[in-house]
């Protein structure tokens, strides 16, 4: 029997994390190697370190980071395709469904992974674009927070002076390089919708529906993929204090490139709509 695989995407921050975790417990292998809970996510990421490497190391082969990369900018040749397959491969081994998250799939969709040997599947997960960016935004002051607990000079007084000085000053180039990648990533999978989709290899779901009506997606998944998986609520496994729903003022963002997020937001939400989910 061919394997099934799933590849789940979608921006991060957006919540792959969950949903992974919550595929897993409905019978799906994520992977044995995954990257361990950390401040940015004290449930685990449930990233396949192999997969996760795997990009990375594109990345570093273009001089480039999953924050400023785009498909434009990543020259990818056969031998990373012939990588892809066999990493594929290697997981598919005596698995009959598989899947994994990396959110730096999504610069990958179209210059690589469908270039495989294998009918991948692509379950995306949307978020609304300040949403994410308030995330990425919170995580990058605690992440900040937890370094400066290394420092020489361990008080707190002078590290909160110290924090707020940076962050003052590099607020504005914090947030419009969040901006940058949220449309570097949503660019690409707009481009895989509209160019290479159909029922059979993409389904999408924003995640606070998901949330609400979990079983919904699993019928999908069953009806048009004809993956069977077991019923668990995901929202037995969520915790609400760890998914925030707040925007952030965003007035410091260069108002073009605002402009061009929020298009690329309504795009996505129009694409939620043409993409059926099953009652």
């Amino acid at each position: 029997m061919e394997t099934a695989i799933i590849a789940i995407i979608g921006m991060h921050r957006s919540g792959t994390s969950l949903v992974s975790s919550w595929l897993q417990q409905c019978g799906l292998d994520i992977g044995e190697k995954l990257v361990s809970p950390n401040i940015g996510n004290i449930n685990g990421h449930f990233e396949d370190l192999d997969f996760l490497s795997f990009h990375e190391g594109l990345f570093l082969k273009n001089s480039l980071s999953y924050l400023n990369a785009s498909s434009d900018t990543i020259e990818i040749d056969e031998i990373d395709i012939h990588i892809a397959n066999e990493l594929i491969n290697y997981k598919s081994k005596n698995n009959e469904k598989i899947a994994w998250k990396d959110p730096r799939t999504c610069l990958f969709l179209n210059n690589l992974w469908l270039k495989t040997t294998h009918d991948i599947k692509f379950l995306f997960i949307y978020r609304p674009f300040v949403q994410i960016i308030n995330s990425l935004y919170s995580r990058h002051i605690k992440m900040l927070s937890q370094k400066n607990r290394y420092q020489l000079i361990n008080n707190p007084t002078i590290q909160r002076i110290r924090n707020f000085i940076y962050i003052k000053a590099n607020r504005k180039k914090i947030l419009e390089d969040y901006c940058k990648m949220y449309l570097n990533y949503m660019n690409e999978v707009l481009k895989f919708y509209e160019e290479n989709s159909t029922d059979k290899n993409f389904i999408a779901t924003d995640i606070r529906t998901l949330i609400d009506d979990s079983h919904r997606l699993l019928n999908t998944i069953e009806n048009n993929w004809s993956i069977s998986l077991k019923r668990i609520d995901l929202r037995s496994m969520f915790n609400k204090n760890q998914f925030t729903t707040k925007d952030i003022n965003l007035e410091v963002v260069d108002k073009l490139l605002l402009e061009k997020c929020e298009n690329i937001d309504k795009k996505m939400l129009v694409l939620l709509e043409n993409i059926t989910i099953e009652s």
